[in-house]
């Protein structure tokens, strides 16, 4: 326990050298893009990149995606936010990722933040950490935030994050954004103050779809090689698991109650519906 304890303490305060670091969040132009790993952020962070790119030609996929919502997470792309004439700084409108629990860093930033049903989250979750793991994560884990001390529970994460107004928000539902992806868009592209007709965010939605994704994920190789300690070659861009056996009743009643539970602070806080 000890150790979870001060793995989590020493965590944290490299996390806010980093976040400081970047000197970001509080002009007009920056914007912060947020969620619980495996809940859509790679997906928007690619439509979002294909309304801010130029060369209309260029496709966007996991292997340039950062050069328009580069990762906060990542050493090489923290530069690119920190340096004043890199090209990302030459963007209109900057948005940067993060999968960080609510922080006082946070406070009066201007936040995306997207939320995923957990009986999606958990499997996707659990699947992405088997394969890029050499220990082998237990389900239980992974639905506690045992397995990833940095981010934390679901729950937690979206419960402090919606529930702390000290940031401007505006809350995206993965599941609306699957049902009617341009309406979601362009609520994003309203907070943002990004200019899109709906032909450029039908064009920018087409050509992210994953079939495109893992298409160009398989002629510029697999993005995950060199962050995965498995030594697999694995894709990034998600294929459909069976998740028929992978939890138990009591595991599936747990996730049932904090996504209800989730979902009455949603509706509350923000008059958003589930």
């Amino acid at each position: 326990m000890i150790k979870i304890y001060l793995k989590i303490f020493l965590y944290n305060r490299r996390r806010k050298k980093e976040l400081n670091s970047l000197k970001f969040g509080l002009k007009e132009n920056e914007y912060f893009l947020i969620s619980y790993p495996k809940s859509g952020n790679t997906w928007v962070r690619v439509i979002l990149s294909n309304l801010l790119k130029e060369n209309e030609n260029l496709r966007i996929g996991i292997h340039n995606v950062h050069q328009y919502v580069p990762d906060s997470h990542i050493k090489t792309q923290r530069t690119s936010i920190i340096e004043k004439k890199s090209e990302f700084n030459n963007l209109k409108i900057k948005i940067v990722k993060s999968h960080d629990r609510f922080k006082p860093f946070f406070k009066k930033k201007k936040v995306i933040y997207i939320t995923r049903n957990l009986l999606d989250v958990i499997p996707s979750y659990f699947f992405y950490l088997k394969a890029r793991k050499t220990i082998q994560p237990r389900i239980d884990d992974v639905i506690s935030g045992k397995v990833n001390s940095s981010f934390g529970s679901w729950f937690n994460h979206i419960k402090f994050w919606v529930k702390t107004k000290k940031h401007n928000i505006l809350i995206i539902r993965y599941e609306r954004l699957k049902s009617n992806p341009e309406q979601e868009i362009k609520s994003i592209c309203d907070f943002i103050g990004l200019e899109s007709n709906s032909q450029e965010i039908d064009n920018a939605i087409k050509n992210s779809d994953s079939k495109r994704m893992r298409d160009l994920e398989k002629e510029q190789g697999h993005y995950n090689d060199t962050r995965t300690a498995s030594g697999k070659s694995i894709n990034f861009v998600g294929y459909k698991q069976d998740v028929s056996t992978l939890l138990n009743l009591t595991q599936r009643k747990k996730i049932h109650k904090e996504q209800k539970t989730i979902d009455r602070i949603i509706k509350m806080e923000y008059k958003i519906n589930t």
